[in-house]
Parts: structure tokens; C-alpha cells; sequence
């Protein structure tokens, strides 16, 4: 459906004077340079035309695709500076299109089987019913087809590797392999594309508490000594014990903070382990023997992190570019050494909650000591609300944002979204509409990028493709399929008996979402509807001709602090159920 149309830059459509073509070419080029030249010139020759400025992971897929390029299509098609802006053969276009294609198969629709299995992973028709709406549902995206496919990137393998590492690092109550298996998977995404340290502070502040988590004390009865679960009654507990028997509490107190210190050793081995084997080849083969670390890397960092570029580009939704409207013009009035610090306190300031809500969730034990599927999946949906929350917080506040970052927090919240309405019995026409609201945003929000690409006949028929798949969702969830999901197991039927306070919680966060639906999803989608309407039919003032994109960033940046509040609501409902279950409080 999209490979009859253009890609970015196609016909040097962006009309470039210092470079030809858009991301298309630019991923081309990187395979070119790559398969052609030393690794020591990977990050510095000719910077001007398309130069590598993304981490050393892509830098090796890109040798690997250049020589498969070269392999299968000929070598004209990375010939080195002779293949530049090469894009007339439909073949090595084909070629191209199918390289995202092989690195989703690869890496990202397993990634979402996994979480989608973990939330229904039963073997009743109901079950499997489910996981099929929800995989199918993830799979059909449309900023993640609009992107990847159309526009052209491999955003979705990064997105992929991060979602998998999420997966891996809630399995288990305690540190442990899985965990570091899941460390290792987030260093590769973040090797792949920089732009996963939007996740950065979720995954830190989650396994830093899941470091403090008493496995030896816990597993030898005793409660961790410090103002743990209720707070005055613990420390009474405590120094009495102290009194009594102060060589095993001791003992306990020591266990304690040496699994804590074992629990951040293995994680910070695993990450170092990582990064070192992707960038020490850069340092191995440097030009000069004599180069130092910071000369060999120094280089590649500032090309990674492009500070030079500004505070934004383009009409990106977040905050800095609707404060930039004048009379506003906030841009104008902060110096522009300043203003990377200004938007790092902003940014700061909009993921602390978060990181404090996941430090706590990761601290404490989510088991009631019964084993249900609601202890298996607790973390994960917490970390996956944290993910979507820090990476919005970095999308609405931080220096230097793209409008394709949506993409970030947009990955976890299309799982926690699609989740809401869980069975029949719990859904609601608040939390089905909400499910379905947000990636329509995003993809609206990037209706101008689209326009820039002349995707907009692809980017009608991808929503088109989505509101089928949500006809068939409402649809065939009331209808056509009603008769599989209300036939639940006698399994099941005990275990919602089991996770009562869960589905409380669940119908709570319903009731929370009918406002975001009375509000919120009305208004922003007439101006949405009215706003293409308005573009198609009126023209902008001639002292005013940018109207329409900024107006468009102003409306979707509006929903997307709907989501981030959304999304800061439902993790600390989620604390407050943890704290309900594992007997400790949020005031």
C-alpha cells in the first residue's frame, strides 16, 4: 500500500541546497559510508552531506544492510560518492522498503508478542480472542506504519529492543538475570537510537528500587528494618529485635545492603559490558594510535547530541514551540545559552514525579502472597505507565524534539490504552474511546510532515485501515465475537475473585477516564476535523501563512498534556493499589 508512493525527500522535494533528499537518503548514504569506509571515518567524513548522527548499533545495521544492498540489488546502489541521491531503481526501493519490514519481523512484532502474550497468555477462547485484539491493534498503529514505512526510519527497532527490555525487567520479583538480559536489551536500543534516554529515568528509577527490594531478608522472614510497610509499628518491631536478638538482625540488616550492593553491581556490569563491546571498536581502530578516549569518542558524542541545532525545529507539539507564539515569542526572550538549561529544569521538573512513583513501585514486593496473573503483570504496567509518562515529559519540555518522537510515548501507551477495556464485563464507552483516541492524535499531529513527504493519500488509508480495525474492535467485541469473551473459564472466573481489588482499581481508572472522554476527546477531535477542513478550503492570511501548522501544534499539544496527566494518574493509581496489596500508604 505505501511503496508506490514517495519516501522523504524523494526528488529532492525538500528542496536541500547543502544535501539531496530527506531520511530516505540519509539511511542509504549511512549504509554507503559504512560499507566503503574505516570505522574511524564513520563519524567524521563529510558532515555536510547526510553525516552519521545517530549511535554506533544502527551504524553497524547500516554496514550489514549496505552489504545486502550490494549482494542482492548491485553495488551501484552504495557505490561510494557515485550512488549519492541514487533512487531511480524501483528495485533497490523495494530493497529499502523491505529492510524496515525485515527489522519489525525481526525485533518489534516479537517484542509486542511477548506483552501481549504476558497479558493473555491463557489457552481459552477468550484469552486468545483478547491477545489478538490487542496484537493486532499494536501491529496496525498508524504513526508506526506512517513513520517507519512511509516517511522512512528504523524507529521501531529501537522501540522494539526498549518494549522488550520492559518485558524481561518485570518478570521476576528480584534482580536477576532476566533482568539483566533486560538491561542489555535497553543498552542496544539505546545504541540504536539516542532518543530511548526519553525511557531512560522510568527504567533507572524502576530497577534502582527493585535493587532495594529485601530478597534475603524476605526470604528468611524477616521485613526490611527501615520504615517499610507500617511505618511506626515496623521501627518498634525492629529495635525490639535489635534488643533481643542483635547478632541475627544485624546479620539481616547485612544481608540486606549486600544484595542490594550485588543487585546494582550485576546491572551496572551488564550495562558497562554493553556499551563497551559497541563503541570499543571505535577506539581499537582509531586513525592515530596517540588519540585519547575523549578524542576518539568526544566527536561522536556531539554528533549523537546536536545541541547546536536550537530548541526545536519546525512546528513540533510541546511546549517550547506553542510558547513561542507570539505575543509570547519565549524563544526571543531567554538568551540562547540558557535555554538547554531552561528546558533540562522543565524537563526535570515534569519526570521527578514519575521517577518517585517508580522507585517505590520497583522497592516493594507486588506479591499478596497469593500467585496470580495481577502479580505477573503489576510491574510491567507500571513501568510501562512511567515509560510513557518520562518520554511525553522529554516529547513536551525537552531540548531539541522532533515531531516523530511522539513515537516514544506512544509505543507503551498503545499497550496500557488498548488494555483498558479488558473483558466486556469491566469495559466502558470512555475507556474504548480513549483506547483509541491517542494514536489517532499522534497521527494527526503529524499530518504536516506527511504533507511535507506527499504522504497524504497514504496517510488518509492507513486512518482509514485503523477505524476498521476499531469498527472491528467495538463491533466485534459487542457482536460478532461476544459469545467467545463472555465464555471465561471456571480458572478464570477464580482468579477475578482473586484480583478483586485489581478490577476495582481497573473500574476506578474507567471512572477516571470519562472525563478525558466528556472533555477532552470531543473537543480535540472537532478541532482536528475542522482544522483539515479549514486547511482544504480556506486560505491563510498573507501576514499569517504559517497559521494552520501552528494551530495544529497548539491543538495536539494540548492533548498531549491531557496524556501526560492521564498517564501521571494512572501510575499513582497504580502505587495506590501496590500500597493497598503490599500494606504500605501514599499519603
Amino acid at each position: 500500500m505505501i511503496a508506490p508512493y514517495p519516501h522523504s525527500g524523494q526528488g529532492n522535494h525538500h528542496g536541500s541546497m547543502t544535501a539531496y533528499g530527506g531520511d530516505y537518503e540519509a539511511q542509504r548514504h549511512w549504509m554507503e559510508i559504512t560499507l566503503h569506509l574505516p570505522i574511524s571515518q564513520w563519524y567524521k567524513y563529510d558532515l555536510s552531506y547526510w553525516g552519521l548522527d545517530y549511535p554506533p548499533l544502527i551504524a553497524y545495521g547500516s554496514y550489514f544492510m549496505g552489504w545486502a544492498s550490494q549482494t542482492l540489488v548491485g553495488p551501484e546502489t552504495v557505490a561510494f560518492f557515485d550512488s549519492r541521491g541514487y533512487e531511480g531503481n524501483p528495485v533497490h526501493k523495494s530493497y529499502m522498503r523491505a529492510t524496515v519490514i525485515f527489522w519489525d519481523a525481526v525485533v518489534f512484532f516479537p517484542a509486542l508478542y511477548l506483552i501481549c502474550k504476558r497479558y493473555y497468555g491463557g489457552s481459552t477462547e477468550s484469552c486468545q480472542d483478547k491477545f489478538l485484539c490487542l496484537w493486532l491493534g499494536c501491529m496496525l498503529c498508524p504513526p508506526m506504519i506512517l513513520v517507519d514505512n512511509g516517511h522512512f526510519q528504523y524507529n521501531n527497532v529501537s522501540l522494539g529492543l526498549a518494549l522488550g527490555a520492559f518485558h524481561f525487567m518485570t518478570i521476576t520479583e528480584t534482580i536477576g538475570m532476566y533482568d539483566v538480559l533486560g538491561s542489555v536489551l535497553f543498552c542496544l536500543a539505546l545504541n540504536w537510537k539516542q532518543m530511548i534516554l526519553y525511557y531512560a529515568p522510568a527504567v533507572f528509577s524502576f530497577l534502582l528500587g527493585k535493587c532495594f527490594r529485601p530478597a534475603a531478608a524476605a526470604a528468611a522472614g524477616w521485613k526490611h528494618p527501615i520504615r517499610d510497610q507500617q511505618e511506626q509499628e515496623e521501627d518498634k518491631l525492629f529495635f525490639l529485635s535489635l534488643v533481643q536478638e542483635p547478632k541475627k538482625c544485624l546479620s539481616c540488616y547485612y544481608t540486606y545492603y549486600w544484595d542490594t550492593f550485588q543487585n546494582i553491581l550485576k546491572l551496572g556490569l551488564s550495562v558497562l559490558t554493553t556499551f563497551g563491546i559497541i563503541w570499543y571498536p571505535f577506539y581499537h581502530y582509531r586513525q592515530d594510535p596517540k588519540e585519547s578516549l575523549l578524542d576518539v569518542f568526544g566527536p561522536i558524542l556531539k554528533r549523537i547530541f546536536p545541541f547546536s541545532r536550537g530548541l526545536f525545529e519546525g512546528k513540533v507539539a510541546n511546549l517550547w514551540c506553542v510558547g513561542n507564539i507570539k505575543p509570547i515569542s519565549i524563544r526571543s526572550r531567554i538568551p540562547e545559552r540558557y535555554q538547554p538549561l531552561c528546558a533540562l529544569v522543565l524537563t526535570l521538573v515534569a519526570i521527578m514525579p514519575f521517577c518517585i512513583f517508580l522507585f517505590d513501585i520497583g522497592k516493594r514486593h507486588t506479591s499478596t502472597g497469593r500467585r496470580t496473573s495481577s502479580n505477573s503483570t503489576h510491574n510491567l504496567t507500571s513501568l510501562l505507565w512511567g515509560a510513557a509518562g518520562t518520554s511525553l515529559s522529554f516529547f513536551l519540555a525537552s531540548f531539541q524534539v522532533h515531531e516523530k518522537s511522539i513515537l516514544l510515548p506512544l509505543a507503551p501507551l498503545m499497550l496500557l490504552l488498548l488494555l483498558q477495556p479488558r473483558s466486556m464485563k469491566n469495559s466502558s464507552k470512555a475507556s474504548f474511546w480513549v483506547a483509541h483516541w491517542f494514536p489517532i492524535v499522534c497521527t494527526w499531529s503529524l499530518w504536516h510532515l506527511m504533507v511535507l513527504d506527499r504522504l497524504q493519500v497514504v496517510y488518509f488509508a492507513v486512518l482509514a485501515l485503523y477505524m476498521c480495525y476499531v469498527w472491528w474492535w467495538q463491533g466485534g467485541l459487542s457482536t460478532l465475537m461476544q459469545h467467545h469473551w463472555n465464555q471465561i473459564s471456571k480458572e478464570e472466573e477464580e482468579e477475578e475473585e482473586e484480583n478483586d481489588d485489581d478490577n476495582v482499581a481497573d473500574r476506578k481508572q474507567c471512572g477516571e477516564f470519562v472525563v478525558l472522554n466528556k472533555v477532552v476527546i470531543p473537543c480535540s477531535m472537532a478541532g482536528m476535523v475542522g482544522l483539515h477542513v479549514a486547511e482544504a478550503f480556506v486560505s491563510p492570511p498573507t501576514n499569517l501563512p504559517d497559521i494552520f501548522p501552528v494551530l495544529w501544534t497548539v491543538v495536539a499539544c494540548m492533548a498531549f498534556v491531557a496524556m501526560w496527566i492521564e498517564s501521571l494518574l494512572s501510575l499513582r493509581s497504580k502505587a495506590k493499589q501496590l500500597g493497598q496489596n503490599g500494606h504500605y500508604k501514599l499519603d
